[in-house]
């Protein structure tokens, strides 16, 4: 890892993720779909089927969109609707490059995605077991094969991370 970025990475301030455990964990893994579904929030395209429609996924893949974008900050979830915290709608008026800074910032602020992150910059080959037990160190609410099948999100963040930070430098 570069300086720079294990500067810009040293500066992010680490959330108390144990404030997140109501809010299912991540498991939606195409980060362009993130951004498309905060766009269509921020154009008033609340209801699901709408949702699923314009962004190409079913009902209950919305879900786990919004929830990943909860996680993240970026949308709370009133009612049954899904809504753009000022987080998420300062992230929609941003520039491309400013979105995926934001990006990589609320992903490294959590410390389990931060800490995966590290290992996948570190390791060869992380496997989702040794993702799962990273995981499991700060959410420790739910089963190691739960945290194992949403590796796949996670290490989908951390490829995406790797391969834009150095635009947000």
């Amino acid at each position: 890892m570069k300086q720079n970025e294990i500067t810009f990475i040293s500066n992010i301030n680490l959330i108390d993720e144990n404030s997140l455990r109501n809010i299912p964990y991540p498991q939606a893994n195409c980060v362009q779909t993130l951004y498309n579904f905060m766009h269509y929030l921020n154009q008033n395209h609340i209801l699901t089927e709408e949702l699923a429609k314009d962004l190409n996924i079913d009902k209950r893949q919305v879900a786990y969109y919004g929830n990943a974008l909860r996680y993240l900050g970026f949308t709370y979830k009133d009612k049954e609707y899904h809504q753009l915290t000022k987080k998420g709608k300062q992230f929609v008026q941003s520039s491309k490059s400013d979105q995926k800074k934001a990006f990589i910032k609320s992903c490294m602020s959590i410390p389990s995605i931060n800490s995966v992150y590290m290992l996948y910059k570190n390791e060869k080959h992380l496997t989702s077991y040794k993702v799962g037990l990273e995981i499991n160190k700060y959410r420790n609410d739910l089963s190691l094969s739960t945290y194992i099948r949403r590796s796949s999100t996670i290490l989908s963040w951390a490829d995406y991370i790797d391969k834009n930070i150095h635009r947000c430098i």
